[in-house]
């Protein structure tokens, strides 16, 4: 369930970033290695806070 959750927070960062530098600004010097490195640190972010909250919680 979890990686689940945090499979869909990369692919809809990664979908909306597309969205912002395609679509609505186009001329930027953003790389799509750059939006998926971004997208893949947010998931692994969350993935570390989530851990250190529930142990703050159980403790």
């Amino acid at each position: 369930m979890n990686m689940a959750k945090y499979g869909s927070f990369f692919i809809i960062t990664l979908v909306l970033q597309l969205i912002l530098f395609f679509v609505i600004k186009k001329d930027t010097g953003m790389t799509i290695i750059d939006m998926v490195v971004m997208s893949l640190l947010l998931a692994i972010f969350s993935f570390i806070l989530d851990k250190v909250l529930r142990k703050g919680k159980s403790a």
